[in-house]
């Protein structure tokens, strides 16, 4: 992934992606003249992230990062994770929250 954090919360998410779970690389933006106040990337930047990528030192630890991240995903998110098993609670409390309101409007309606 090559990060290229424009506004807001996207210089957060690109030093994330790039120094903490290091899954990916920042583009360098640079300001110029024609611009003066516009942050880019320039192709050229965009070509050595992925050279970097592709034959780069970088690489290995890069996709060794991604593959365990992957991983990770894929235990949680699978039946009997963590992520399920919020799931399943989210869903079970607006269930019985929609079955009391429904038991209110019943009660109502009869009165």
């Amino acid at each position: 992934m090559v990060a290229m954090p424009r506004w807001t919360d996207q210089s957060t998410n690109a030093m994330y992606i790039t120094d903490v779970l290091y899954v990916g690389l920042r583009g360098k933006g640079i300001v110029t003249k024609q611009t003066s106040h516009k942050w880019i990337v320039t192709k050229e930047e965009i070509e050595m992230c992925i050279k970097e990528f592709v034959e780069g030192e970088s690489r290995n630890e890069i996709r060794r990062n991604s593959y365990k991240w992957k991983e990770l995903a894929k235990v949680t998110l699978d039946e009997g994770g963590s992520s399920d098993k919020k799931y399943l609670r989210v869903c079970s409390k607006t269930c019985m929250q929609v079955q009391r309101f429904c038991r209110v409007k019943e009660d109502h309606a009869l009165k």
